[in-house]
């Protein structure tokens, strides 16, 4: 049997700092480029996946119309859910896990309303006085790495694709949108970046692996919309004082973004359609 190489052995660590601080990284790629991402709808209007070398994440939409929370602001509601089944997880501890859930889900909930890219008053139904509530459950079957960027993408791309129609409020209230175009609350496409700090602050890694990440001086997690605003920045890690590193990551966020928009606008151009109900 072989032995094991954790990603904290001194051994590993020495070993990989010496490979960073040659630019090189252990899949091949370059500092700044990102592993490919395979997106694809299993079950229409139902089950989404977002694939990326030893990452999937699957993703289940439930769409249904609901009264609105507050009624004198209604706005539609989306909820963000995410698990990690035992099987992936077995090394975490039930407290750790929750709190990792709860950080990414807290993420993915504040990206999409703060970037501005989610019109939640279109999802008012006014002549029934009702909103649009979407439930997503991210279900994390693999993870190797850069987990809220995945679980980010797949919800927006979740949103983009599914579709408004033969939906339901109560037991005795029907919304026959099969009448109306597709429907999307997605106005633009909010982008999220976890970014490994190595070499002194001196590079950055984007889409770091799980190895990346743990043997990394710390992390920098940034949300960006394709006006270039930041609507989302936080550390991991020992990283006070990082504005030398905000530039850096910025500028590494803009060029990820013009990349990402164009993979999203293609997948999902045919299914943004607006209404006026």
């Amino acid at each position: 049997m072989e032995a094991e190489l954790t990603p904290c052995s001194n051994c590993v660590k020495s070993s990989y700092f010496d490979l960073i601080r040659s630019k090189e990284r252990l899949d091949g790629r370059t500092p700044h480029s990102r592993r490919e991402i395979l997106l694809a709808e299993i079950v229409p209007n139902y089950m989404f996946e977002i694939y990326s070398e030893g990452t999937r994440v699957h993703c289940r939409a439930k769409l249904e119309i609901v009264p609105p929370k507050n009624p004198d602001f209604p706005e539609g509601i989306i909820n963000i859910n995410i698990d990690l089944p035992t099987v992936t997880d077995h090394s975490i501890a039930k407290e750790e896990k929750k709190a990792y859930l709860a950080e990414i889900e807290g993420i993915v909930d504040k990206c999409l309303r703060e970037s501005g890219s989610i019109d939640y008053k279109s999802m008012y139904i006014e002549r029934i006085k009702c909103v649009f509530k979407l439930d997503i459950y991210l279900t994390v079957l693999e993870s190797n790495g850069s987990l809220p960027d995945y679980c980010m993408f797949c919800v927006v791309y979740s949103i983009g694709k599914c579709k408004y129609h033969d939906l339901y409020i109560s037991a005795h209230a029907r919304y026959d949108g099969q009448s109306h175009k597709m429907f999307s609350p997605l106005r633009d496409y909010p982008f999220f970046y976890t970014l490994a700090v190595y070499n002194d602050r001196r590079l950055l890694l984007v889409d770091p692996t799980l190895i990346e990440e743990t043997n990394s001086e710390g992390l920098i997690y940034l949300g960006v919309n394709r006006s270039k605003e930041v609507f989302y920045l936080n550390y991991r890690g020992n990283l006070t004082d990082a504005n030398a590193l905000n530039k850096y990551a910025l500028v590494l966020a803009e060029e990820q973004t013009s990349q990402m928009y164009t993979l999203f606008k293609n997948l999902l151009t045919d299914t943004r359609y607006e209404v006026d109900y």
